[in-house]
This record gives structure tokens, C-alpha cells and sequence, in this order.
């Protein structure tokens, strides 16, 4: 098996792994539910997740998924500054964080 690539959260690991199904390309996770285990800061080794497919189908594997990446962008790309704050903050001093989103209106 050969690494292809390494996405970087549970949805990018759901939308790659349908895609190859459908194009019937026999793939294996490494890592996936581990990596979902401990969520957070992706760190190589630990809980990084890995597509990987034979080699015979790493050249699709490869097309499918380029031609997917750019239509494809996490939330962690769209944090405002003051949430990507937050997490250096949190990280620094208490050694773990949570992902910041999007501010929900206050219901009366």
C-alpha cells in the first residue's frame, strides 16, 4: 500500500474515501478512527490519518483526489482572527484547545 495523501479532518477522510469507493478503488485509512479519538492539532505519527491505496491505482487515486481539493476547504481556513487568537492562547496555557466557528445569534 502507498500513502497518497493526508487529510485533515473526519469530513475531507468521508469525502475521499466515497469518492474512491465509487470509482472502485481499494483504499485503507491508517489511523482513522484513532485520529478521530484524540481530534484536534493533526501531529504526524500520532493521530495523522493516511489514505492509502495498491500501486496499481495510485495514479487514479491521485486524479480522483486533485480533482477534489480544490473544491474542497476547512473550516479551520475560514476562523476569524480573534478565534485563531483564542486557540493560541488556549494552547499555550492550558495545553489543548477548541476549534473555533461561527458566531450563533443570540435567541430570546
Amino acid at each position: 500500500m502507498i500513502t497518497i495523501y493526508h487529510p485533515v479532518d473526519d469530513v475531507e477522510v468521508a469525502f475521499i474515501t466515497s469518492l474512491l469507493e465509487s470509482e472502485a478503488i481499494p483504499f485503507h485509512v491508517l489511523g482513522h478512527y484513532f485520529g478521530s479519538l484524540f481530534p484536534g492539532v493533526q501531529i504526524f505519527w500520532y493521530n495523522e490519518r493516511s489514505i492509502q491505496v495498491p500501486e496499481a491505482f495510485v495514479t487514479d487515486a491521485i486524479t480522483i483526489i486533485d480533482d477534489f481539493r480544490p473544491t474542497y476547504q476547512p473550516t479551520a481556513h475560514n476562523l476569524s482572527l480573534t478565534s485563531k487568537l483564542r486557540i493560541v492562547i488556549e494552547t499555550f496555557y492550558f495545553g489543548w484547545f477548541v476549534p473555533g466557528g461561527k458566531k450563533r445569534p443570540i435567541s430570546k
